[in-house]
């Protein structure tokens, strides 16, 4: 729910129609990070066995790490080349994305505890 918040947020900061109202609706959208990131590594503690925790928490970190670096390069080539609402709209959907991921996977059951990506 957090990351469609966020998503949303970012979404409606696109079309702004001035600095002042974009700078608004970002820190809006800024408000959801704390706690998005928070539940990350809370569900990463709570999922993983006792032995994995930390690797577990180095996983969420590592992640937010890539998906920061990866973004800011993604971001910074799609600005030059495409309107800024439609790249407030590509956040908004990558954070969908994010959302239904993790919604699709708790309906299909719990996760499994020490499970890999690697």
């Amino acid at each position: 729910m957090l990351a469609l918040l966020l998503g949303t947020a970012m979404a409606a900061a696109g079309p702004a129609p001035s600095v002042l109202v974009l700078a608004v609706l970002s820190s809006v959208a800024g408000l959801f990070i704390p706690p998005t990131l928070t539940s990350a590594c809370l569900l990463a503690d709570e999922t993983a066995p006792p032995e994995r925790r930390v690797q577990a928490g180095v996983r969420v970190n590592t992640a937010v790490n890539a998906g920061d670096s990866g973004g800011g390069a993604v971001a910074g080539a799609l600005t030059d080349r495409l309107p800024l609402p439609t790249c407030f709209a590509l956040t908004a959907v990558a954070a969908a994305v994010v959302a239904l991921a993790r919604s699709s996977g708790r309906r299909g059951g719990a996760v499994r505890a020490g499970a890999s990506s690697v």
